[in-house]
């Protein structure tokens, strides 16, 4: 509560319950219109980084296929013509043995979207058994950066979850 006022807390980004990283909340009802605004017109820029099973080489490569619910797994979503446009920008930060460290930044935000186009691009994350990385308690997929225009002021807003230590243990391994 502020000067006696009931402040609400809203959870504006949020993630899979198994991914870690940044979470983005607004205090107030202005400064969540400002963040949907700037969201919806591209102006969001999300970096995640993720432990990837084999090797999608140098640079950087899209995976633009639409995301859709897979009808054959409950919760779970695969490409599919059918189903909402999605694109995803993977880039190769450091590999060995077999083992790539990559950077996903999602250009749209559906449901497993970076899951999805890192297993369609045949690097599945670590982990992630659901979709083809084998098995771990959770697949290795961090919000690492989040960077967006302030809502009051729309000066840039860059916010940075450190990897946490399980992924930096597995890494090291």
């Amino acid at each position: 509560a502020r000067d006696g006022q009931r402040s609400d807390v809203l959870l504006f980004h949020r993630l899979d319950r198994i991914t870690t990283g940044v979470l983005l909340f607004a205090r107030q009802h202005d400064a969540a219109r400002a963040l949907a605004a700037a969201w919806a017109g591209g102006r969001a820029r999300k970096r995640y980084l993720a432990v990837g099973l084999g090797d999608p080489g140098p640079g950087s490569r899209v995976g633009d296929g639409p995301v859709a619910p897979d009808p054959l797994a409950r919760g779970r979503f695969c490409v599919d013509r059918r189903g909402k446009p999605a694109a995803t920008e993977v880039r190769r930060l450091a590999t060995a043995g077999g083992i790539s460290l990559v950077e996903a930044l999602p250009r749209t935000g559906r449901p497993h979207q970076v899951r999805v186009h890192l297993a369609a691009a045949g690097i599945p994350g670590a982990g992630d058994s659901l979709y083809g990385g084998g098995s771990g308690h959770r697949p290795f997929l961090h919000a690492w950066r989040l960077a967006l225009p302030h809502p009051r002021d729309a000066r840039v807003l860059a916010l940075e979850a450190p990897l946490p230590d399980d992924m930096r243990a597995f890494m090291a391994s």
